[in-house]
């Protein structure tokens, strides 16, 4: 709006007329104008702000996918369980907290917009926590360590790791067949080497120990290389995983499972 003097008098012009002020408030618009332009000035003058770059991804499914989501759940969930004084109705309420968990995780994947590799992801993550449960009730008693602790011991301590992650990688490769966790895809730009590292980052094993899981897990499953010392360990392993997933709403692994076991009982 525009001052005129007229007269000796000041008039601020409106859009319905005018307005008379005297010199004091005539300084005072003038100063505030100053002001306003000296501000305005200074905007114009300043560099735009860069972003900063995140160093370190925020978003939830990247904390999910990195592994320490379901590392923090184990830790919790065995807390749980030990400090529970019921621990067979701690070990149903965290089962059924898992199965709840993979069941709408199935039901998300029937969605053709949903990222199937994730879900997958998650689906086997779930899996990993209901075998971890299912442990709790198993778990012997920490021994009392010795000065020189007996053979027999150590050597249990150094055969029951390999078996387990010999039946986590049956799972696996049960699940792969089953559609129900990624393989090895050239057309997809997924490499042998990626899944390696997937079930690295799931099992938190070195890959050296994964790909020879993998082998013995294959020859079980292609029922490859059978004798009698190996049948019955194979065998035990194959009645297990047929009792874990009667549990679960997996009727084609279950099949191959009951299959796998009619195989192995008639070898002599």
């Amino acid at each position: 709006m525009d001052i005129i003097q007229r007269e000796n008098k000041y008039f601020l012009q409106l859009a319905n007329g005018e307005m008379e002020l005297t010199e004091q408030q005539v300084k005072r618009r003038v100063e505030r104008g100053d002001k306003l332009h000296e501000y305005l000035q200074k905007l114009e003058q300043r560099e735009p702000e860069v972003p900063k770059k995140e160093t370190e991804p925020k978003s939830a499914q990247t904390f999910i996918t990195s592994g320490k989501y379901f590392d923090n759940l184990i830790k919790e969930f065995e807390q749980i369980y030990l400090t529970s004084d019921d621990k067979a109705e701690a070990e149903r309420k965290l089962l059924q907290f898992c199965h709840n968990a993979i069941s709408k995780l199935h039901l998300d994947r029937k969605n053709p917009k949903t990222d199937h590799v994730v879900i997958d992801y998650y689906i086997l993550s779930w899996s990993r926590l209901v075998s971890f449960v299912q442990g709790l009730a198993n778990r012997e008693p920490e021994p009392i360590v010795a000065t020189q602790p007996a053979p027999q011991a150590a050597e249990a301590v150094v055969v029951s790791k390999p078996l387990n992650l010999l039946r986590q990688m049956l799972i696996l490769q049960l699940l792969q067949a089953d559609g129900l966790f990624p393989i090895s895809d050239a057309l997809q730009g997924v490499s042998q080497g990626d899944i390696l590292s997937i079930v690295s980052g799931v099992l938190d094993t070195d890959k050296a120990s994964i790909e020879d899981a993998m082998a013995q897990s294959s020859a079980i499953l292609l029922k490859r290389g059978i004798t009698l010392q190996n049948r019955e360990e194979r065998l035990a392993l194959l009645e297990e995983l047929d009792e874990y997933f009667e549990k679960l709403p997996y009727s084609n692994i279950v099949s191959r499972l009951k299959l796998l076991i009619k195989i192995y009982r008639e070898q002599t």
